[in-house]
């Protein structure tokens, strides 16, 4: 392992940067300076390379030098470490020309591992795929790219469906392939059973659907030909060999990481159309970039390609407009704190199609509204346990729906563990067995043969003629499987709010911790409480709505001013 400065622990004590981190900028240093590390004397430098190499972890593509406070550690107070203003640290690292490059050096031999534009430093990487994205949607925006942007239930589905009928009705259309793909299997499936549903509302042909059913729905790595023992490239399709489809859709677009799109554009031909998908204001990807959301932003510009390209749905179907969900999810849209909690005090412990319950409270009134919410959940999983002991496939199935715990967090009493504890010791001693009557189960791994995908959720059944079968949804109706046919899974009494992005249940369980918590943001808790149609329970304390509301996620990223 190469050395840093020992001085340099000063900082690792602090909590700014790491023992990994530092030795890993040495390692890269060494690499650049034949074999040993060059004195590279301002502590900036190495705490600015650090941070960029470091960035992706946190979501970002780059570090933002000027506004370097934002990486200043959490749990330090103000001052308890030296930290400079931002200018010190651009002039530190835009000396070290041998090691940083910029826009204008960039093709320069030999290649620098970093890149600074302006207040951003990149890795080399980082920055090419940025920029090469940014070209790419620059060029196509005229013709070859669309996006259709909406929330949950906006009617995303239908304008596809609509689309690709009209795409399709002409006489050069009997040409036209077409690949439909997310970045979960879960999603791509789920495109594809509700597009076909759509083209039958809308009354298209039989050569549509055909055409539709034809066409390839599964995972944007799967579509890539993606495998990490390729010797060539870990991905089979590429600039030299393109993917052979003119027409490609990609739902759920907001989950599309920087490196994943960039390979998406990649191997796109020359004249392919991209049609991008999604709600730029729910969770991200969990690595690095926010590339929906940048084009959304950038999209905004009025007289652009880019903004000509885009269709944004304003108007929602999946509960009523003016109903107190609806109000409920705005309120999180807006940002502002004290109109959520203005909005929720009338609904606190009622029971309604909104509650809002304090799980941390000791009044009487709280502790009444959460037995209450735990007398319904049992209910809700013994009934799912009678319904799966008949052998009423799509009966149990539609409850399963008809109420959903969401968990901000795997641990905790109030995080998935919790609840999967509490509900198995409610149904009885029959979930000491693996497949206990009743269980439901959640696919963790991609099994492409059976098209289980991870995400989907099913229920362990007795079929009639006694025999274990777990049953899932289909667009056909209910499809089973023997235990042993299965990838793995686990229980799911209790479900995360990131896996149930693109679904909606009937009653909504939003549960958020206790304390203070990095995973309580504002994206986080509009995913969770648009998931319910008719009735949302919000279980959290007033301190953790105000932190969920006020921390939007906000990554270093420079494809916006790209874009724009």
């Amino acid at each position: 392992m190469s050395i840093y400065p020992e001085r340099l622990n000063y900082y690792v004590d602090g909590g700014a940067v790491s023992k990994p981190q530092l030795s890993a900028v040495a390692t890269l240093l060494s690499l650049s300076n034949d074999g040993t590390v060059p004195p590279v004397v301002n502590d900036l430098v190495w705490l600015s390379f650090a941070l960029a190499l470091n960035a992706s972890e946190g979501g970002h593509t780059c570090i933002d030098l000027h506004e370097i406070d934002r990486w200043y550690p959490d749990d330090l107070e103000s001052g308890a470490l030296t930290w400079p203003p931002g200018n010190q640290w651009i002039e530190a690292v835009s000396a070290q020309v041998n090691l940083v490059a910029t826009p204008s050096t960039i093709e320069r031999l030999p290649r620098r591992p970093f890149v600074l534009d302006g207040s951003r430093l990149y890795v080399l990487r980082s920055f090419e795929e940025e920029r090469s994205i940014a070209q790419w949607i620059s060029s196509a925006a005229d013709s070859r790219l669309k996006v259709l942007l909406g929330g949950p239930g906006s009617g995303k589905t239908t304008e596809v469906a609509r689309q690709l009928v009209a795409r399709f009705a002409g006489s050069s259309a009997q040409d036209v392939s077409v690949a439909m793909a997310a970045p979960t299997g879960k999603a791509a499936d789920r495109m594809r059973q509700a597009i076909e549903s759509r083209l039958l509302s809308e009354h298209a042909t039989s050569e549509v659907i055909a055409r539709v059913q034809e066409a390839p729905s599964i995972t944007i790595h799967r579509l890539l030909g993606y495998s990490p023992v390729r010797r060539t490239g870990r991905f089979q399709y590429n600039r030299e060999n393109p993917l052979p489809y003119d027409l490609v859709i990609i739902d759920e677009a907001s989950m599309l990481s920087l490196s994943l799109m960039y390979r998406l554009l990649e191997a796109l031909r020359p004249t392919a159309e991209l049609f991008l998908v999604g709600d730029p204001e729910q969770l991200a990807s969990v690595d690095a970039g926010t590339v929906l959301a940048d084009i959304s932003t950038a999209a905004t510009t009025e007289g652009t390609n880019l903004h000509r390209r885009t269709k944004r749905l304003t108007t929602q179907f999946r509960y009523a407009v003016g109903s107190p969900i609806e109000r409920v999810v705005k309120a999180v849209q807006s940002g502002d704190a004290d109109h959520l909690i203005e909005v929720l005090q009338p609904m606190r412990n009622s029971g309604g199609v909104v509650s809002w319950i304090d799980p941390s409270s000791t009044d009487i009134d709280d502790q009444s509204a959460f037995s209450a919410l735990a007398s319904n959940v049992r209910r809700h999983a013994l009934e799912i346990v009678d319904l799966a002991t008949a052998a009423k496939y799509g009966e149990v199935l539609e409850k399963l729906g008809d109420l959903q715990l969401l968990c901000a967090s795997r641990s905790g009493q109030l995080g998935i563990a919790g609840w999967n504890r509490t509900v198995n010791q409610w149904i009885g001693t029959s979930t000491r067995k693996q497949w206990f009557i009743g269980r439901p189960i959640l696919i963790t791994k991609n099994d492409h043969n059976n098209h289980l995908y991870n995400g989907d959720v099913g229920v362990v059944c007795v079929d009639p003629s006694g025999d274990i079968r777990v049953v899932f949804d289909g667009i056909t109706g209910p499809r089973e499987f023997p235990t042993v046919r299965l990838p793995e899974v686990e229980t799911v009494h209790a479900l995360t709010i990131h896996k149930s992005q693109g679904s909606e249940y009937k009653h909504a369980v939003v549960v958020l911790p206790n304390g203070r918590s990095r995973l309580l943001t504002r994206e986080l808790l509009y995913t969770g409480v648009s998931r319910a149609r008719e009735q949302l329970t919000i279980v959290a304390s007033e301190s953790a709505l105000r932190t969920a509301v006020n921390t939007v996620v906000v990554r270093a990223s420079g494809l916006v001013d790209r874009l724009q």
